[in-house]
Formats: structure tokens, sequence, C-alpha cells
């Protein structure tokens, strides 16, 4: 069983984390590694104005950099509408299609912000998640650790305030890092 935090660290605060794991410090997943220095943390700003909310300007740029081919978004995403505007915006080859109309389709991205979801769509090798606001509460939290200890493969690299899931390998990785 896997927890994030099996006891309270200076890592738990966004400043020392980001010190300790900025840029790909301790990832050993060259995926996960490309992820972090080019999407979650990328040298360059991107070409298109990025919004003021930090989880829009990292949806835009998971869209943009991982070339998956389908978006879905949770029931009870936060912004929806803004988030499909931003993946349009970023990949035009982009399919939007409903939750219920997936089956076993991999290569497809969700957004949403309820690790239940998260949990049902990562039963499909392939796919990928951005779990919005997983520090909003203590419930949030406990609810992403509840959803780790439940995974069996994959990567998720915990961003703090967000969380990538990714159901790529057949061995569970979890990593640390700051957007």
């Amino acid at each position: 069983m896997h927890s994030l935090y099996p006891r309270r660290s200076l890592f738990s605060c966004r400043l020392f984390r980001k010190l300790r794991y900025g840029r790909g410090h301790g990832v050993h997943s060259p995926m996960a590694y490309r992820v972090v220095c080019s999407v979650v943390q990328p040298k360059y700003e991107y070409y298109l104005p990025t919004p003021d909310e930090d989880r829009l300007a990292l949806w835009y740029r998971l869209v943009a950099r991982l070339g998956y081919e389908v978006t879905t978004y949770g029931e009870t995403a936060p912004d929806r509408q803004t988030a499909m505007d931003y993946a349009a915006l970023a990949d035009s080859r982009v399919r939007t299609l409903p939750l219920s109309d997936l089956g076993t389709m991999d290569r497809v991205l969700l957004y949403t912000d309820s690790a239940e979801e998260a949990l049902r769509f990562l039963q499909v090798k392939g796919r990928a998640v951005l779990l919005t606001d997983v520090r909003r509460d203590g419930a949030a939290e406990e609810r992403l650790r509840d959803l780790v200890a439940q995974l069996t493969r994959g990567v998720v690299i915990d961003l703090y305030d967000h969380a990538l899931l990714f159901s790529k390998n057949d061995n569970l990785y979890i990593y640390r890092s700051t957007v």
C-alpha cells in the first residue's frame, strides 16, 4: 500500500517542495521526467498567453505536448467550458467525447476534480488524468491518498494542488513536483 506522505515532512510545504523536487529532481522515470520538464515546469513560456489559474495553463500544456487524441471532462470539473476552449486552442485535432462514450479507448486525457472518476477512468491502459484541487481541503487530500492506494500500476505525479496520473506502466511510481 502506497501513501503520498507516510509522515508529515518539510516537503509538504510548497516552497520547500519546489526547492527539493523542482525541475525533475528525484524523478527516475524517463516519461515522468519529460512530463515534469516540458509540461509541468517548462523552461520557456508557451506562445499563447496562459490563464491566471495554473490548472488551466497546465491543461493547455498537457494537450499541446502529449499528443493525446481525445479529451474528456468530469461531471464536476471546475471551469469545464474554459478547459474545452483551451484544449481546442492547444491542438485543433483533439476530439472531445463524453465519458460514457469512451469504452476501452486509450490515448485519452481526463480533466476532473473527482478521485472516483479518475480511478474508474484509469482502468484502461494508456490514459491520463489531470486531477485538480487535491489540496482544497482535508477530505480531498484523503481521497487522493485513497486513490493512490487503490492504483496497481501507472505513474502518479503529485503537483501539490493538482495531480497527474498516467496508466502506462505495469508498476506504480509516485513522484512529487510543483507547478
